[in-house]
């Protein structure tokens, strides 16, 4: 294989042509000997559960000996023969993103980093010869620019120039709209050949793979790009000449900028639009269009303060009516962004006075009012958004808050959880609330060749797409959005950083927009906490869609994943009193129990009939001690061996076992309990449903009744008081349920869908004897039990099981009954 062909497999894999050079050479590596580790272990793809705990071992073990190794000074290289290297990565790495094959990387997060929090006028400046490996240099800033054009594999990559002439390698990490997917013309257009930037209290680090040191940034609020005609870029001499070679020309007027910005917004470059008007406008502060024309890419972005301000801005001008309805759209959508209804149809209002019928003005107001009242009310058109969710994951609605407050929780030894301010009914609505910041496989439409696949050093798991991604989507919220960030960084980051206890928070005169944005940041925040701050609260939202028994959630590589800011403040409990569930990136919780004012309000993340070491091991990044619920006292109480007995039984449960065997291992599972033990046995679920799912196969009316006794046990099993067990003759208070209602009503130990499921089973299997009275009922019950969950009523209920219905025969009956 010739070396451009090496090159470029290595590009894919992430590896430099430098790493190629340096392989088999020894690291420089002054300070360190023999007896420690060198290097992080490597992190691959598809590692067993067993070797990934190792490799977490391995790298805690590497940071713990980096951190006894002094800081040294690293020989600097040949510029010239660094440029040709860089640059022929470069070409490989451009030919594998426009190529049809598939690349993979991989990233770690959880370990720690700097990140600066002081302003640059309080900085002294630091020349790459003063800078040393292992040390964050800190009240210092290094001014430099980029030399070569500038790449990406998970970071950022150039190389930069101090005004001395000497080169070092820059990596920045997280910067905003530049994660995976992004193309080399991405990159490009945000770090143009040239580009001056300004690196607060820098890292130099040796790197995971080569042996060439690099400054890396992790925190994008550290950079600062410094405009050529600013003070500092014109007070500073470079070695090398004044301008980089091979770098275009800049713009020498606001026109110009404004003309380079909306080409980078026709190409869908909403940040370096911002960046080109934002030039333009220095050169010229009257230029109002650009202004204008900024304010629609910080909507594209999601950055609504920064529009509004914009909008705002413009609408203080003597402007011509065509402009200021412009400007009075972006400030209503800016508003809308931010969830100010009553503010957003203000503007749509001025847009209508202004040019009177416009469809589009009336449907922005129609759009307010109906999200007004939904987060006043509470009252959400579930069909729709359920439908709406079918083509967007992204959901178009209000957040809504009920009657609940965040409390210190003295009782649980400090920190914060949420609990009633009244009496609460099952299945009242509690919360609803869009995330912070999500990521869907939608949002990864084909042809999307990359994959990221991240390593928490945190709670030692492998990230999915994701996950990781979520990550990179808060961070450029932020970056934009400095209002939202006490929201964010007030919620739990883990017992290294102090957690308020009070919420929400107050926005802060430190987190308003600046008008320096985007050259310097917006605020400054520690990603290291913001890793943390992900590891610990984000969500997997899951389809209710599904009429099936859907896998566990927590178990699927592709799972959707999202960071939600009141939801993340609901303390956990296996067998917990509230339930959640998601249309799209939409999270719903409800009560699902009789709940008192001043009660703690809990939900469950991870599965009541998950067995219990799998419990506490999926829970231990967020509850160090362990879960203290009952459902978990009633499992330690049954003891480690009789546990361990249970498990190994129901792990043979499967329907295609024989009904012999099967029978049999339903009797041994249930005496696999302490004689103390309690009805709630939500292992048993599983069981007893795969009983009554092998002799409702047989369709024998024999078959039937043991089946539908197995899944009543089945209900029971989970916490559901079933009052009418009758199969046969006259039914009993037919004008009741045959389940108890109230604080019995809906189990707190398993998916609420598939509880449905079940009664609409059973609803089935009696339309076999046949027994079309018990058939109806407990379809009833299905219904009821769905709207109590779900809300919506028979409505919502028809929209999610209309085609399961119809697959079991039960749908005319449905659409005929009467609730």
């Amino acid at each position: 294989m010739d070396r451009n062909a090496v090159v470029a497999m290595m590009a894919r894999m992430g590896i430099t042509p430098q790493d190629l050079q340096n392989m088999g050479q020894p690291p420089f590596n002054q300070g360190a000997t023999l007896s420690g580790p060198r290097r992080p272990p490597p992190f691959e793809p598809d590692l067993s559960s067993d070797e990934l705990k190792r490799r977490f071992e391995q790298f805690d073990a590497w940071a713990e000996y980096d951190r006894t190794l002094d800081p040294v000074q690293v020989p600097f290289e040949n510029p010239a023969s660094l440029v040709h290297e860089f640059e022929e990565l470069h070409r490989s790495i451009t030919a594998n993103f426009h190529s049809p094959e598939n690349s993979t990387r991989t990233s770690i997060t959880g370990f720690g980093k700097h990140s600066s929090k002081l302003p640059l006028d309080q900085l002294t400046i630091i020349y790459l010869s003063e800078m040393l490996v292992r040390k964050v240099h800190k009240g210092r800033f290094l001014l430099c620019r980029s030399i070569t054009t500038c790449t990406r594999l998970v970071g950022v990559q150039m190389l930069v120039e101090d005004p001395e002439g000497r080169v070092r390698d820059l990596a920045i990490y997280n910067f905003p709209t530049l994660g995976m997917g992004s193309s080399p013309e991405d990159v490009a257009a945000i770090f143009p050949l040239g580009t001056i930037l300004a690196i607060r209290e820098p890292t130099l680090k040796m790197p995971s793979q080569g042996y060439r040191p690099i400054i890396r940034v992790d925190s994008p609020s550290d950079v600062i790009f410094i405009e050529p005609h600013s003070k500092l870029a014109l007070g500073t001499t470079w070695k090398t000449g004044s301008r980089v070679n091979r770098s275009a020309a800049i713009p020498s007027s606001a026109d110009a900028w404004k003309a380079r910005g909306n080409g980078h917004f026709k190409a869908g470059r909403w940040l370096a639009a911002v960046f080109s008007y934002s030039s333009g406008m220095e050169m010229d502060p009257s230029a109002y269009l650009l202004r204008l024309n900024r304010a629609e890419a910080f909507l594209r972005l999601e950055y609504y303060s920064a529009s509004q301000r914009d909008a705002e801005q413009v609408l203080g001008l003597s402007l011509e009516e065509s402009a200021r309805r412009k400007a009075l759209s972006r400030a209503g959508r800016a508003y809308y962004g931010k969830q100010d209804y009553v503010g957003a149809e203000k503007m749509f209002a001025g847009w209508l006075e202004s040019q009177p019928g416009d469809p589009d003005a009336l449907a922005w107001i129609a759009r307010c009012r109906l999200r007004l009242q939904e987060s006043t009310t509470g009252d959400y058109d579930w069909v729709r958004l359920s439908k709406e969710s079918q083509v967007s994951p992204h959901i178009d609605a209000a957040n809504y808050v009920g009657p609940i407050r965040v409390s210190e929780m003295i009782d649980r030894g400090g920190g914060r959880g949420v609990v009633a301010t009244r009496d609460i009914s099952s299945g009242e609505l509690l919360v609803a609330a869009k995330p912070f910041a999500s990521a869907f496989n939608a949002d990864f439409p084909p042809p999307q060749k990359e994959v990221l696949i991240s390593f928490d050093t945190l709670a030692k798991r492998a990230l999915s797409r994701n996950q990781a991604a979520v990550l990179s989507r808060a961070t450029q919220k932020l970056y934009g959005n400095p209002d939202m960030y006490n929201s964010v960084f007030d919620l739990y980051g883990g017992t290294a950083y102090e957690t308020p206890l009070s919420y929400p928070p107050t926005a802060q005169e430190s987190h308003r927009f600046p008008k320096s944005f985007p050259f310097f940041p917006a605020t400054d925040f520690d990603i290291t906490q913001l890793e943390s701050i992900c590891s610990h609260n984000v969500f997997s939202p899951y389809d209710t869609q599904v009429p099936d028994h859907p896998d566990s959630p927590e178990d699927s590589p592709d799972r959707p994943a999202a960071l939600y800011l009141l939801p993340s403040l609901f303390n956990h409990a296996c067998c917990a009193n509230a339930t959640w569930f998601s249309i799209g990136d939409f999270i719903v919780i409800r009560a699902r129990a009789l709940i008192r004012a001043g009660e703690e309000l809990t939900l469950s993340y991870t599965y009541g009939q998950t067995p219990y070491q799998q419990r506490q091991s999926r829970l231990k990044n967020w509850l160090i001690a362990g879960c203290d619920c009952a459902l978990c006292d009633e499992d330690r109480r049954d003891g480690a061996s009789t546990r361990e007995r249970r498990e190994k039984l129901i792990s043979q449960v499967k329907v295609a076992v024989p009904l012999v065997r099967l029978r049999a291992l339903v009797q041994d599972i249930s005496t696999a309990y302490s004689p103390t033990r309690g009805a709630l046995r939500p292992d048993m679920w599983h069981v007893y449903h795969t009983l009554g799912e092998t002799l409702r196969l047989r369709e024998y009316s024999t078959y039937l009744t043991e089946s539908i006794k197995a899944e009543f046990d089945a209900l029971q099993s989970v916490g559901v008081r079933v009052v009418d067990k009758t199969m046969r003759g006259a039914i009993p208070r037919p004008r009741e349920l045959p389940i108890a209602t109230g604080e019995f009503f809906l189990p707190s130990v398993i998916m609420l869908d598939q509880y449905v499921l079940t009664l609409i089973t059973i609803a089935y299997a009696f339309s076999k004897m046949p027994d079309l009275a018990r058939t109806s009922r407990w379809l009833k019950t299905a219904i009821s039990a769905h709207g109590v969950a779900f809300g919506g009523e028979k409505p919502y209920f028809m929209h999610k099981f209309s085609t399961f219905l119809g697959h079991v025969g039960l749908l005319r009956t449905a659409q005929a009954m009467e609730m």
